[in-house]
């Protein structure tokens, strides 16, 4: 959204970002945790897309090689391209089964993007996805665009033939058109009838470990297919401010349901454990302090982004984010 709004506003329109969040970044945002001013908590891997790369680079983001990201099925380690195929394809074989087609039909497009890409080596910004936001914030307040912050917008009134009309707790804004994307909605009428739209919850669960071990293993991020505890984990310690010791590190650990047990019931010991037995971290690691964190989702499905597209006229445009890396477009 953010990449969508500085190119509306290179081409010369005039742009307000609205976030109901107190500050923008939503799932990238970076907090004050486990005793440090600045974690990356979200665990994120940018798809081997060499044209998102490339508009990321434009954007100033300085980019480096993810040298140590890998998947691990069922506690073996995998390349991790061919198994972002898999991958897709698993989750694109489970919506199926339960007559998700949305999801499926997401998923599957995602597979067949990564087998495309098989042969480009995955990069990651070289300071954290905090660096990935807040270059793009700087070009935008250059520019003299200010996000309204903890503003939600409780509905999007659009009229075909005189523009937009959202209205929030501190009042009504007028614009000619407005950009949503599949997570970043509110509800919406079009021409005085309202618009249903397909919508899929999700909710992802973050543990942030810190700790200090002498002899860990060197990892970036991990996929864990098939493991009971955990779906993925990424090391976040260089992108932590201030700097860490020799020897110390922060994991940013998404967990599955059964791993919330376990937090719940044994606490972050446990979770550690189970990094340990995955030899994310060695038998020498210790805990110095976690944080959970939560964040509640509903994406819009690419069926319903395409038909308020087509029935608002051109008013509302939409970023889709199939997948994230293919997903933007640049909007002008």
């Amino acid at each position: 959204m953010l990449m969508a709004a500085l190119s509306l506003v290179e081409a010369g329109d005039e742009v307000m970002i609205v976030d109901r969040a107190g500050e923008i970044g939503g799932a990238w945002t970076t907090l004050p945790l486990v005793g440090l001013s600045s974690v990356e908590c979200g665990v994120h891997l940018l798809e081997n897309r060499p044209e998102f790369y490339a508009a990321l680079e434009n954007q100033g983001v300085v980019l480096q090689r993810d040298q140590h990201c890998q998947t691990y099925w069922r506690g073996r380690p995998l390349t991790m391209a061919p198994s972002r195929v898999l991958f897709h394809l698993l989750v694109a074989g489970n919506a199926l089964r339960q007559g998700e087609m949305a999801r499926f039909s997401r998923t599957a497009v995602s597979a067949a993007r990564s087998a495309r890409h098989l042969t480009t080596p995955f990069r990651y910004p070289a300071q954290g996805c905090r660096e990935l936001h807040q270059s793009l914030a700087g070009k935008l307040a250059n520019r003299g665009v200010v996000p309204e912050l903890a503003t939600e917008i409780s509905v999007i009134n659009v009229t075909s033939s005189t523009g937009v009309r959202c209205t929030t707790v501190g009042g009504m804004m007028a614009a000619d058109r407005v950009v949503i994307s599949s997570r970043a909605h509110a509800p919406m009428t079009i021409d005085g009838r309202r618009i249903e739209k397909t919508l899929e919850r999700n909710r992802i669960v973050t543990l942030i470990v810190r700790g200090f071990d002498p002899a860990r293993p060197v990892s970036s991020y991990s996929e864990l297919i098939g493991d009971p505890l955990l779906k993925r984990a990424r090391d976040v310690s260089a992108f932590c401010r201030p700097k860490l010791d020799a020897g110390a590190f922060v994991l940013a650990v998404q967990l599955r349901d059964r791993g919330e047990q376990a937090l719940a019931q044994h606490g972050a010991e446990a979770i550690l454990s189970h990094l340990a037995a995955l030899k994310l971290v060695s038998v020498q690691a210790q805990l110095v302090q976690s944080a959970r964190c939560e964040y509640a989702y509903s994406t819009l499905s690419d069926a319903s982004l395409k038909a308020i597209e087509h029935q608002s006229c051109g008013r509302v445009l939409t970023v889709r984010t199939t997948d994230f890396a293919d997903g933007f477009r640049a909007v002008g």
